[in-house]
C-alpha cells in the first residue's frame, strides 16, 4: 500500500466518525489505538539470508485507527512491527493493513477475535522500505478485553515478502504475537 493510499484510508476513518461519539466510553465511533508485547518469529529465507530462521522473543508494536459500527463490531487500518535480529543484524518486518475486531459481548471483560489483509515488508535496520522486500500478508488473532481499553492479544502473522530488486529473494514468514493493547473510545 503506498504512502498516499494510506493517508486516503486514516483520512476517511477520520471523516466518517463523527467526534460526537469519539472518545465517549463507548466501543462506538471513532478509535485509536496502541500496542506492545512480544513475538516468536520464524523465517525460510532464499537468496542472501537463506536458510534463516530464527525464534528469538523480541519486541512487538501494534497500531490502529478505526471506527466502531456497533459495541462488537470494528473495522480499523492498523498494523503490526516486528523487530528481530538476524546474525548480529537487525531487521524489522511490518504488516499493515484493513482489520476488524468482532466482540463476543458488548460489555468488558469480552472475548473478541481479530483479523487483518494488508502489505508487509521485511526490511534491515537503516534500509528505504522502498527498496526492502515486500508482498501480502494476513493476521489472525483472539483477545481479552480484561478492563475497559485493555486489551490482551495473542496473533499469528503470516508474510509472502520478494525483494523488488531480485526476484529470486523470496521470505516466508511467520509470527506468534501476545501483545497489550490499550485502545481509546
Amino acid at each position: 500500500m503506498s504512502f498516499r493510499q494510506v493517508n486516503s484510508v486514516i483520512c476517511l476513518l477520520v471523516l466518517l466518525s463523527s467526534t460526537a461519539h469519539a472518545f465517549d466510553e463507548n466501543r462506538t465511533g471513532f478509535q485509536l489505538g496502541i500496542g506492545a508485547g512480544v513475538h516468536s518469529t520464524e523465517i525460510d529465507s532464499s537468496g542472501e539470508i537463506r536458510g534463516i530462521s530464527t525464534s528469538e522473543q523480541q519486541m512487538a508494536f501494534t497500531f490502529s485507527v478505526g471506527y466502531g459500527f456497533t459495541e462488537q463490531f470494528v473495522i480499523y487500518f492498523g498494523g503490526v512491527t516486528n523487530a528481530l535480529s538476524v546474525s548480529g543484524r537487525g531487521f524489522t518486518t511490518s504488516l499493515a493493513g484493513v482489520g476488524t475486531r468482532v466482540y463476543l459481548t458488548p460489555q468488558q471483560p469480552s472475548i473478541f477475535l481479530t483479523g487483518i489483509v494488508g502489505n508487509s515488508v521485511f526490511s534491515e535496520d537503516g534500509e528505504s522500505f522502498d527498496n526492502s522486500p515486500s508482498g501480502s500478508g494476513w493476521l489472525l488473532g483472539i483477545g481479552y478485553e480484561m478492563f475497559k481499553h485493555v486489551q490482551l492479544v495473542g496473533s499469528y502473522l503470516q508474510t509472502d515478502v520478494t525483494d523488488p530488486d531480485d526476484n529470486r529473494f523470496k521470505s516466508d514468514i511467520a509470527a506468534f504475537n501476545l501483545t497489550v493493547e490499550y485502545i481509546w473510545y
